[in-house]
């Protein structure tokens, strides 16, 4: 099988820079973006989308995480002798054996390295906004595998990282760009000159499929069981790590060191799988939370934050509680309307407490008719008036009184 003719590292032509390569990257922070955005919708992931420590500022930290992880981990890992040598082509300056600037490209990219920038991203993001690992992790899992998927398209569009020699009918032979001077000078050879490779695996493809929507797949059903929070994120270590080492049998050794048939890849991989399962069945055994449930995603409680139009009951309460004192503000008559009527009875006037016994008839006949007793209540006896400056009149005297006087009146003369 030949690799296809139309397709190239170029969307369009040369002369139009857009290279596949770069636009699956896109593709991927792009879907990753949408799922994530999803189950904030749907209440899953606890996590705000515009705000301060939301979807936004957590996108910005993987991407940069994965990009810086995987250029400086590509060349740790594959390359260390270009820390010394060319230092300049880590942040992707290239010059020509003659000193002459070449171009600027990001050409090799470890998922190792980029995988371990996330990690170190993820937890800046934490320490950051106060979140769990696993509430992040499990979601970011998730996000990551189409990235995968469209990655491994793009070494494909390259016809690059493809794999070991083959008899089988699918294999297939790519070109060989970069024995010619690039993509440029390739095209422009006749048919028939163009070099191509012996038939090989389509690695790429392989890794496609299993890395991306295989362990998509897996981690939905994972997810789908309600497990403890933090397995999908070791399921997407242990299967990962899984996947790579199957696929580094049908491999090219040759991109990279190897000892014997254990290739650099089996090394990195291989310990993923080991801790990723370990993890797993610990996180399941003690589980105390599921994925999707309504635990706080917060490592501590974040602090109350009472909105403007609410009133901050237990301060106003203390403050309405508090005995005033001099130095406090006046208080308005609308935000204590108790206060001002206790106010506006003290400024009216008072009577005097022990009127003269004259005016106490007038008083008392001016606020009678205004007083108001109850229906079942007993009319109290009048009080005695002992006033010095009144005088009682005279009792009446009988008829029989009357005549002794007069008699007695007449004895005497």
């Amino acid at each position: 099988m030949k690799y296809p003719e139309w397709l190239s590292p170029f969307i369009i032509s040369p002369d139009i820079p857009l290279r596949w390569y770069g636009t699956m990257y896109v593709l991927g922070f792009l879907s990753g973006f949408l799922i994530m955005r999803h189950y904030i919708k749907t209440k899953e992931f606890k996590i705000s989308l515009e705000e301060e420590g939301g979807l936004y500022d957590l996108m910005m930290y993987l991407i940069l995480g994965l990009m810086i992880g995987a250029r400086v981990g590509n060349y740790i890992l594959y390359s260390p002798e270009v820390f010394v040598l060319r230092p300049w082509e880590v942040i992707g300056f290239h010059y020509r054996p003659d000193g002459k600037f070449s171009h600027f490209a990001l050409s090799g990219m470890s998922f190792h390295g980029g995988l371990f920038g996330v990690f170190v991203a993820i937890l800046l993001f934490l320490r950051r906004y106060n979140y769990k690992f696993s509430h992040i992790g499990d979601w970011a899992v998730l996000a990551a595998t189409p990235g995968l998927f469209f990655g491994r398209m793009g070494n494909f569009f390259n016809a690059e990282l493809y794999g070991t020699k083959t008899s089988s009918i699918w294999g297939m032979r790519f070109p060989l760009y970069d024995k010619v001077g690039g993509y440029e000078k390739w095209i422009k050879l006749p048919e028939a000159l163009r070099p191509y490779t012996e038939p090989r695996h389509a690695s790429q493809l392989y890794e496609a499929l299993l890395e991306g929507l295989v362990l998509m797949l897996i981690l939905l059903f994972i997810k789908s069981r309600k497990p403890a929070r933090g397995v999908m994120a070791w399921a997407f270590v242990a299967f990962y790590g899984l996947f790579r080492t199957m696929v580094e049998f049908v491999r090219d050794p040759s991109i990279a060191w190897s000892l014997g048939w254990f290739t650099s890849g089996m090394f990195y991989s291989v310990p993923m799988f080991l801790v990723g399962v370990v993890m797993m069945i610990r996180l399941q055994q003690n589980r105390t939370s599921f994925v999707g449930d309504d635990a706080s995603p917060y490592r501590n409680p974040p602090p109350f934050k009472a909105s403007a139009s609410a009133p901050k009951s237990g301060a106003a309460s203390k403050d309405r509680q508090r005995p005033s004192s001099p130095k406090d503000p006046p208080l308005s008559s609308t935000s204590s309307p108790a206060k001002a009527s206790n106010k506006a009875k003290e400024a009216a006037p008072k009577a005097p407490a022990n009127p003269p016994s004259d005016e106490v008839s007038a008083v008392s006949a001016k606020t009678a008719p205004s007083i108001k007793t109850a229906p079942s209540a007993k009319a109290a006896p009048p009080k005695k008036n002992n006033a010095p400056n009144q005088h009682k009149p005279a009792p009446k005297s009988s008829a029989s009184q009357q005549t002794a006087n007069k008699s007695s009146k007449k004895k005497k003369k």
